[in-house]
C-alpha cells in the first residue's frame, strides 16, 4: 500500500533522492531516453512547473527535439514516456519493490506522482513466537 503525497512540496530530497537511485538500476542503465525524460518531468515539478509538462515541451527540451515540432506528426515524446512508464512499472516490481518513494506517470499524463509506500503494520509482540519454543 502507499499514501498520496504531494508533489513536490512532501520531501524534495527524499524525492531526488529516489529519482537517483531509479536512474542507477539496471532498468535505467542502458535507457538515456527514458532516464532524461524522468529527470526532466520530476525537476519541472519539484520546481512547480508542472503545468508547463505538455507532450512538445517534454519532447523539445527532455529530448532535444525542436518545440517547433507538431507532437502530431513527430510522437517521440508519446513512445518514450510509454516506455518511460513500462520501465517505472518493471523498476518498482524488481529493485525498487521495496523503496519508500514511488514515482508514478498515469497514462495521457507528464506530470509525475510521488507516492510514499507505507510500512506493513508490526504484529503486536504478544503474536511474536519465541524462536526458544
Amino acid at each position: 500500500m502507499h499514501q498520496a503525497a504531494e508533489n513536490g512540496t512532501k520531501d524534495p530530497a527524499a524525492i531526488r533522492k529516489q529519482l537517483d537511485a531509479v536512474l542507477a538500476s539496471p532498468v535505467f542503465e542502458s535507457a538515456e531516453r527514458s532516464s532524461r525524460i524522468l529527470r526532466f518531468v520530476v525537476e519541472q515539478t519539484l520546481a512547480g512547473r508542472s503545468a508547463e509538462l505538455k507532450e512538445y515541451v517534454s519532447g523539445g527540451e527532455a529530448l532535444g527535439r525542436p518545440e517547433s515540432v507538431d507532437p502530431r506528426i513527430d510522437s517521440i515524446a508519446r513512445v518514450e514516456v510509454s516506455r518511460l512508464r513500462s520501465r517505472l512499472e518493471q523498476y518498482y516490481a524488481t529493485n525498487g519493490k521495496n523503496d519508500p518513494v514511488i514515482f508514478e506517470l498515469s497514462r495521457g499524463s507528464y506530470i509525475p506522482k510521488f507516492e510514499l509506500r507505507q510500512a506493513a503494520p508490526e504484529e503486536p509482540s504478544h503474536l511474536l513466537r519465541s524462536e526458544a519454543s
